[in-house]
């Protein structure tokens, strides 16, 4: 006797569940394989157990079913998570290694009934049911194994999520006949989920089967698929034959495995699509990806672009093309390329690329912008040229200080490496009087706290004068972190409630934001504050909840 009566059995326990435990006492669907378990109980003991709470379960009284259930169908599901899927019948010592016998399970009844009905019911709480089981290593219990592959196929996809990039990979090989069990090539993301658990436990030998899929499979079993093959640079021929598929999805992971693999024929073919119709399919495996030979091509390719607008002999498309190589670039944490954009910046390369996107079109002017802003990017943030950028400031603070350059970009960065470098009051006594900070998009809420890691244990010294400069400039992305900097600083705050009231209409976001820390802090004029706001801004959107910070409404 095999797996399949095993199977139906927990199929008619599994009808008990759902009908209800008290149908138990004297069910025939159970009690006609009794018969059947006892005769193996005389050679293997746990199909006596079995057969033993088999009978007891159909011969209980209505207040005990529901506990005999559970406890009968736990243990079929540990008989049956230790057979193989191959196997003919019980035996014992072909059990996969790592197997954890009943003895040595510690989860009660009660509890696991809980766990194995947050992986294969709906309801809220669940997450947190399975997390908790996950912390105290529970999925260690056979028992709960079939329900954890249930749980893969979950609709609530931050669990089937979890259970894949948590619980699987603790599992092991115990996992393996549960997840190639009625596993199918068609399926969706829980097919999907299971291939790639299945190629954790068995890199190599998983290969052909994969190999399969992407012949024959889903859409969605041929995108985990071919991101799966990447792991495997020997299948770099095989995977070229599908950069073409029909489905975007599929070409993408292809593309992607490609480069990941170093494939030089892939990038090489991938790089061509840059100068045809298809150039829109393949710019996302570029920007996301990353290899060496693929950072070689990019450079080389910027580099005969740079050499074109250097030589005056740049059109638009020059530009364009040089724009989009130096957004590719952006994700490749290389230092090979922060020099190459180095040397573009000192010949001017850059700032010519920029003055042709501007003159050719006006609506390229962000274009403009984001092309210094990502240069200066890599320079400072994936080159860690902080010497380089300071230096660049330094030499075209005049230019910039007679408003010849718009400085957004180098300047914001400046404005954290100069910090650094000099001090807070040194650098605003050199730097901020000078006037070129007081329309700098480019200074964000963000770089503002990183600068004087206001939230670290070590925060810069702040100088008060920083935030009188920046309220009065009404940066308003700024002075809610000098507010929150200065809670008790009635001057602060009044400059931060004329803010709110000038921009209620125009930045209604941000007075929100302004009214919604005011009334969590219990600012005593709140209510007046939230009355104004109510009859002034024409975005109704947020009254409930600021409506729920006015003191008669506090707990």
């Amino acid at each position: 006797m095999g797996l399949p009566v095993l199977f139906e059995i927990d199929q008619e326990l599994t009808r008990l569940f759902v009908a209800g435990s008290r149908l138990s006492t004297g069910d025939a669907g159970v009690r006609k394989y009794i018969p059947a378990m006892e005769k193996l109980g005389e050679r293997v003991p746990v199909f006596k157990k079995l057969a033993s709470l088999m009978k007891e379960l159909t011969e209980s009284k209505p207040e005990e079913s529901a506990s005999k259930l559970i406890e009968t169908r736990c243990l079929l599901l540990a008989v049956i998570s230790t057979q193989g899927e191959n196997a003919s019948g019980p035996n014992l010592d072909s059990w996969p290694q790592g197997q954890i016998a009943m003895s040595d399970t510690t989860i009660s009844s009660r509890e696991l009934a809980k766990i194995i009905e947050a992986l294969t019911t709906s309801g809220s709480g669940r997450l947190e049911i399975v997390k908790s089981a996950h912390e105290r290593h529970l999925f260690n219990d056979p028992r709960t194994h079939r329900a954890l592959i249930t749980g893969l196929g979950d609709k609530f996809s931050e669990l089937s999520d979890y259970i894949s990039a948590q619980i699987l990979p603790t599992c092991g090989e115990i996992l393996k006949p549960h997840l190639e069990r009625d596993m199918t090539y068609d399926g969706g993301a829980p097919e999907a989920k299971r291939l790639r658990a299945l190629h954790r436990i068995d890199p190599l030998g998983m290969v052909d089967k994969i190999k399969e899929i992407m012949i024959s499979g889903s859409v969605a079993m041929k995108e985990e698929a071919a991101r799966l093959l990447g792991n495997h640079p020997e299948c770099g021929s095989f995977l070229l034959d599908f950069m073409n598929d029909k489905k975007k999805e599929v070409r993408e992971a292809v593309m992607a495995s490609l480069i990941s693999m170093n494939n030089k024929d892939g990038i090489d073919k991938i790089l061509e699509m840059l100068n045809t119709k298809k150039a829109g399919q393949v710019t996302n495996p570029i920007i996301n990806g990353n290899s060496p030979y693929l950072v070689i091509r990019l450079i080389e390719m910027a580099r005969n672009a740079a050499e074109l607008i250097e030589s005056n002999n740049a059109d638009k498309s020059v530009a364009d093309n040089f724009y989009n190589l130096v957004t590719y670039m952006e994700n490749k944490n290389s230092a090979d390329i922060a020099d190459f954009l180095i040397t573009c910046l000192d010949s001017g390369t850059v700032k010519k690329a920029s003055r042709v996107l501007s003159e050719k079109d006006d609506k390229k002017q962000t274009e403009k912008h984001q092309l210094e802003l990502t240069v200066f990017n890599i320079i400072h943030y994936i080159g860690l040229r902080k010497d380089y950028i300071w230096n660049y400031f330094l030499n075209h603070f005049d230019e910039m200080k007679s408003k010849k350059w718009k400085p957004d970009t180098i300047a914001a960065h400046a404005f954290e490496i100069g910090i650094e470098k000099l001090g807070p009051e040194e650098f605003f006594d050199t730097f901020i009087d000078s006037g070129i900070y007081d329309k700098i998009a480019g200074i964000t809420s963000g770089l503002f706290q990183n600068t004087f890691r206001i939230y670290s244990e070590n925060p810069v010294p702040f100088s008060r004068r920083f935030a009188s400069y920046f309220l009065e400039a009404r940066r308003s992305d700024i002075y809610l972190t000098l507010a929150t900097l200065y809670p008790d600083d009635k001057e602060t705050l009044k400059k931060v409630i004329k803010v709110f009231k000038d921009t209620i209409k125009s930045d209604y976001y941000r007075s929100y934001v302004i009214l919604s820390y005011l009334g969590r802090n219990n600012h005593p004029d709140y209510k007046d504050l939230f009355e104004f706001y109510k009859e002034k801004s024409p975005y109704k959107y947020y009254l409930e909840e600021l409506e729920t910070y006015l003191p008669e409404n506090r707990g």
